[in-house]
């Protein structure tokens, strides 16, 4: 007897929950277009943990944000290694990522921000395999997509959770400051 079961993708997932947060959004950055615009630039330090079939790295990502308007933004970003990954017949560790990101933003209550961002990431991991003796660079060129909150503590300070998929997961906690 043939069993008929289904089976989704990881990263499908992954790419629904970011749409899905991405159009509840939306509707929230359209509303009360007549208030104030919020023009804004932001600094952002996080401890990011990037995950792959084949390594998990950890690094510290470093971001700059311009809030063009109250629900509207563009953010840039840097991530540098922490640490390596030693697997048993090989060792990643990361070189660099940098990314640029347009964002939607809302803030559903106060103090509380929620956001989708969709960019572009250029990421470089060094791999080493000592039985072999041989070292190369992989390149990653691609898309990316991700979604996350801003809990402000004051005006200015605030700690940020994020999550990003560009064909592997980085999820990131930190602290913003806003001027």
């Amino acid at each position: 007897m043939q069993s008929n079961k289904i089976s989704v993708q990881p990263s499908l997932v992954r790419l629904a929950f970011c749409g899905a947060l991405a159009s509840a959004a939306l509707p929230l950055a359209a509303q009360e277009a007549d208030e104030p615009t919020v023009r804004s630039v932001y600094v952002n330090g996080a401890i990011t943990r990037i995950s792959d079939q084949e390594f998990d790295l950890d690094a510290f990502t470093a971001r700059v944000g311009w809030n063009m308007s109250k629900n509207f933004g563009l953010e840039a970003e840097i991530s540098l290694p922490t640490g390596e990954d030693n697997q048993q017949f090989s060792t990643f560790e990361l070189d660099r990522s940098i990314g640029i990101f347009p964002m939607v933003r809302a803030e559903p209550a106060k103090n509380l921000e929620i956001f989708a961002r969709a960019g572009l990431i250029d990421a470089r991991v060094d791999v080493e395999i000592p039985s072999q003796q041989s070292t190369f660079e992989v390149s990653q060129r691609s898309a990316a997509i991700g979604a996350g909150a801003k809990w402000y503590l004051t005006r200015n300070l605030g700690v940020r959770a994020g999550y990003t998929y560009a064909k592997s997961d980085a999820v990131d906690v930190g602290i913003e400051w806003r001027f």
